[in-house]
């Protein structure tokens, strides 16, 4: 028997990711939910990010996990940053970040 692996899934956000696009931005994480396969979370093109995004970025774990997913963030240093001083970085986020 042969296990058939799922696709990936990419989300790629570009630009501005603060409040105000939080809106467009979690209705793309509730679409790519519905997708097969675990989820890529691009955000190496960001210019802005804020508070808002980490915690979208903390409900789409925890939908992930509850789907049985696995997410995966790739970014650049600066996010991981901004993780370890608003105190995300002890949280399950860290766990999602891309070696």
């Amino acid at each position: 028997m042969f296990l058939k692996k799922m696709k990936d899934t990419i989300l790629k956000l570009e630009g501005n990711l603060t409040i105000t696009s939080a809106k467009t931005i979690h209705k793309k994480m509730l679409n790519i939910l519905e997708q097969q396969g675990n989820i890529i979370v691009d955000i190496n093109n960001g210019e802005k990010i804020d508070i808002s995004l980490l915690q979208l970025l903390c409900s789409l774990h925890t939908s992930c996990l509850e789907k049985k997913k696995k997410m995966i963030i790739k970014a650049d240093d600066n996010f991981w940053g901004l993780l370890e001083n608003t105190g995300y970085i002890k949280g399950e986020l860290l766990s999602c970040k891309d070696n």
